[in-house]
């Protein structure tokens, strides 16, 4: 603990005649999921949090001799009888506690037992991903509910370019294809440059127009709008787009963008729109509807002070919600090391793609998608799209919430110790 934090600390006490509670406190008893939470926690909630190695168990112990956090994540690991250790666990606890459990078991009883009955905020199995941290557990502890549009229909995911030319279109592609081959998620990907987007002319089709008229005609959009308008690029993966004259006047606009990602929502499992690197009219509505804000950047330093921009103005449309930074041609002659790219950014890149000039540039010109041969794109576009995908069931499979008398914030007065 700094200086300043233990006199503001001390500070506090002497105000309030108690020590001052942690907004997160965190117990994990692996490493690996233990590094996930902590660097999540310090981006997302930033301050007053700490992240120990222990578990349920540890918690109990040591939260009899100290004051209860504003928020416990504890890890149930695979015990028989968690509930057992929750319950010990909740004499604890001030009642004002909100608790999240981390587990090893994908069961759904389990899920229900503790979260509606127990009242424990939120369950998650491991291994954890930064995705499912940040949209089940941090509304929780930074006060920010879900939203309700972010819990049904098919996600979001925004692709971004910090600058033109950066590759922000071909990862988009590559996640895409990836998405409806690989884990054979029905994806659209939908281009919102009708003048200049190059989605079509890369994937090797034909652009049927669909953008324009979707984006002119919202109140039209049904079913027999989908089998004329998206051109297939596989058997779970459509395209959206058009290919405009430069001097035809077409606007998209934030109502039009809106109700057309609300459209292809009910329709698909994964969404994803190329968000031109120029911001346009509804350049601010689709991000405000993004799950996930994909920033795609070159190791320049002007592009990473234009990411900061991206991802600042995306974390006040998006609140808790997802933003990831890919670093793309990382290594490319006369750029940034990737340590110096994250110093001028401030923040570490979640996915690197090294520059390959010989797999990029020619699949873009031939129209042979890289995603689909062996090559590093591929690789690094599968963990990309894993970290959009791996949540999907989970939300399919909860049950709605309902109102019980829970051993967590219980309805009554706990006797004092002693």
């Amino acid at each position: 603990m700094s200086d300043s934090t233990a006199t503001s600390t001390t500070e506090a006490k002497r105000a309030t005649g108690r020590p001052q509670r942690l907004r997160a406190l965190a117990y994990i008893s692996d490493p690996e999921t233990e590094a996930m939470v902590r660097r999540v926690l310090e981006e997302v909630v930033k301050d007053g949090i700490e992240v120990r190695k222990g578990d349920v168990t540890t918690a109990t112990k040591q939260l009899e001799k100290m004051p209860s956090p504003r928020a416990l994540i504890v890890d149930v690991g695979s015990m028989e009888r968690p509930a057992d250790a929750l319950d010990q666990l909740a004499h604890v606890c001030e009642p004002d506690t909100r608790v999240l459990v981390v587990g090893d078991r994908d069961d759904l009883t389990l899920y229900r037992l503790l979260v509606h009955e127990f009242g424990v905020r939120e369950y998650l199995f491991k291994p954890l991903s930064r995705d499912v941290i940040v949209r089940f557990f941090c509304p929780h502890i930074v006060d920010q509910p879900v939203r309700e549009a972010h819990t049904r229909g098919g996600r979001i995911v925004a692709f971004v370019g910090s600058r033109g030319g950066g590759g922000a279109s071909t990862v988009a592609l590559g996640v895409a294809v990836y998405l409806g081959s690989g884990p054979h998620r029905h994806t659209v990907l939908a281009d919102f440059n009708p003048h200049a987007g190059t989605l079509a002319l890369m994937a090797g089709v034909k652009s049927a127009g669909g953008l324009r008229a979707a984006l002119e005609a919202p109140e039209r959009l049904d079913n027999l709008f989908l089998e004329r308008s998206a051109v297939a690029l596989g058997e779970r993966v459509d395209l959206l787009s058009s290919e405009e004259a430069l001097d035809d006047a077409v606007e998209v606009r934030p109502e039009a963008a809106r109700k057309l990602l609300d459209f292809l929502r009910q329709h698909y499992n994964i969404v994803i729109a190329d968000v031109p690197a120029m911001p346009g009219p509804a350049y601010r509505t689709i991000l405000e509807m993004a799950h996930v804000t994909i920033v795609v950047a070159e190791p320049t330093l002007s592009s990473a002070r234009d990411t900061q921009r991206i991802v600042k103005l995306a974390s006040a449309d998006q609140g808790v919600q997802n933003r990831l930074v890919v670093l793309n041609k990382l290594g490319m002659p006369g750029t940034l090391s990737r340590k110096d790219f994250e110093a001028a950014l401030g923040r570490p890149v979640d996915f690197v793609i090294p520059y390959l000039p010989k797999v990029i540039p020619v699949s873009a010109t031939l129209g042979k998608l890289p995603v689909t041969q062996r090559s590093p794109f591929r690789k690094i576009v599968a963990t990309i799209a894993n970290e959009i995908a791996v949540t999907r069931d989970r939300e399919e499979g909860a049950a709605p919430a309902t109102k019980k008398v829970s051993i967590f914030g219980r309805l009554f007065k706990r006797q004092p110790k002693g």
